[in-house]
Order: structure tokens, then C-alpha cells, then sequence
């Protein structure tokens, strides 16, 4: 963020000949950029996308998200920005833009059925750590009168079709239908 500069260039030429003044020079350095690091660290802090783990427990502190136990930081940092995405009223594009803040495009299936009042939203298998809080968020977001048909988009036959019989011997039922593979 800043361009670095080292203490002894500060020095006049002289007495950057002098071993005490430079070792000096050297420890000092060895301070600011630590300083240094902790500061840009405070900046990187402040925005959800940027933060680290300290900056993500902020986040969930003040938007009282209480996160599962074992989410790893990343799933944290999507459910903040979800959260932090929320905005009334919404249009179809919004909506998409909400759920593109937490799972990439290619990741969830999304359909309004106008005449049974009821969005279907299907999330990828991907994203299965962040389904209960996109659909708390949908729940709070979305018209009263629009039923959430919310459910995760299950492993199919055309995404098992690949595996030999033997790899899929190794697992068990459960974990061909709801394990992601690559």
C-alpha cells in the first residue's frame, strides 16, 4: 500500500558507515514494517470481502450472525456479504445479484412460479454451508405473499454417470447424492 522506505537512506552518507547507527537502523526498520503490516491489516479489516478472521467476527458480531461451529472463514465471508447485500425493495436482478454475492451464477437455479405465488430457489451442492442463511435472508427479503421453495440441487445421474461402478461402491448412498464431485 505504501511505498517502503528503508530508515538508513535517511541517513547522510557519512554515518551510514557507522555499524552501530546501521545495526540501529535495522531494528527500527524491523518495527515499522511490522507496524507497518498491522496497519494495512486494520484498513483490510473494515470491508467484508478483504477481512480476515478477526474482521469477520466484527461483521457477524454487529449483523448478529451466530455462525455454525467448524464454517470455515471463506463460508463466513459469503454469509456476511449476504447479509450485508440486503436491500428492499428488490427486482429479479437484485435478487440474482444477492445470491451471485454468495454462490457464483452457475451454482443455483432460481424460478418464479406466478401462479402458485412461489420462488423455487435450488442451491448448488457447493454452497450447502450457506443454505440456511441465503434462506433466512430470502425469508426476511421477500414479499409476504411468495412461498420459498428452497432446497439444495442434489447430485443426478448425469453428474454420477462418469464414475465407474467400482468408485461408486466406495461410497455410500448419501455421499453419492449430496458429496460434491469433481
Amino acid at each position: 500500500m505504501y511505498e517502503s522506505v528503508e530508515l538508513y537512506e535517511y541517513l547522510p552518507p557519512v554515518l551510514q558507515r557507522v555499524q552501530e547507527l546501521m545495526r540501529i537502523c535495522e531494528i527500527e526498520q524491523q518495527v515499522l514494517t511490522a507496524a507497518e503490516t498491522a496497519m494495512e491489516q486494520v484498513l483490510l479489516e473494515q470491508f467484508a470481502a478483504e477481512a480476515g478472521e478477526y474482521g469477520i467476527a466484527r461483521w457477524e458480531k454487529m449483523l448478529g450472525i451466530v455462525p455454525p461451529a467448524g464454517v470455515p472463514a471463506a463460508e463466513r465471508r459469503r454469509i456476511v456479504q449476504l447479509r450485508l447485500g440486503e436491500q428492499l425493495p428488490f427486482t429479479w436482478q437484485r435478487l440474482r445479484e444477492m445470491l451471485s454475492a454468495v454462490v457464483s451464477e452457475d451454482e443455483y437455479l432460481l424460478e418464479l412460479i406466478p401462479g402458485e405465488y412461489r420462488l423455487k430457489v435450488r442451491l448448488a451442492l457447493s454452497g450447502k454451508g450457506s443454505l440456511n442463511e441465503v434462506a433466512a435472508v430470502l425469508r426476511r427479503v421477500l414479499p409476504a405473499n411468495i412461498l420459498l421453495d428452497m432446497a439444495l440441487l442434489y447430485n443426478t445421474h448425469g453428474i454420477v454417470q462418469g464414475k465407474t461402478h467400482g468408485e461408486l461402491a466406495a461410497l455410500t448412498h448419501r455421499e453419492i447424492r449430496e458429496e460434491v464431485f469433481e
